[in-house]
């Protein structure tokens, strides 16, 4: 009987497997007949209408944004380790961690000037409205205050 169940068995996941297999075929085939262009994971509304100097332009002013911006995401960073850091130490005081926090609110600050600036010029020069940065780690993922009980 125990035999008989492990034959059956194999042979069902032998027959799904080969079918599943020979469905698959016309359907690659399909797909590599195909030239797929390049896939933009982050696609910006707009750019289809833009001319190949201007998407090299472009690229070249993002990328001069990315380099003006690392710094200050890196201090940024390195800040609220320094900060949890402080809340971590026994018998922390507000007025020990407010230097911290208003160097935060400071940076921020720049980065948020930095993007703005750049976001209206290129706006201004292509007629492409940049979109609000990734924002990873959500902590209420996107949920009002108030829904939190």
């Amino acid at each position: 009987m125990n035999m008989k169940n492990i034959i059956l068995s194999t042979t069902l996941v032998a027959v799904l497997g080969a079918s599943g297999i020979t469905l698959a075929e016309p359907y690659k085939k399909q797909c590599s007949d195909t030239k797929l262009s390049r896939v933009h994971h982050n696609h910006i509304p707009g750019m289809g209408s833009l001319s190949k100097e201007q998407k090299i332009e472009f690229q070249n002013s993002m990328k001069a944004l990315h380099k003006s911006m690392a710094p200050l995401i890196k201090k940024k960073m390195a800040l609220q380790m320094q900060l949890r850091g402080k809340f971590a130490t026994p018998e922390m005081t507000w007025e020990e961690t407010a230097k911290i926090v208003s160097e935060i609110n400071a940076n921020n600050a720049k980065i948020t000037t930095l993007f703005a600036k750049n976001q209206l010029n290129i706006f201004q020069k292509y007629g492409v409205m940049l979109p609000k940065p990734h924002e990873k780690n959500k902590f209420f993922h996107g949920k009002s205050l108030l829904e939190h009980k």
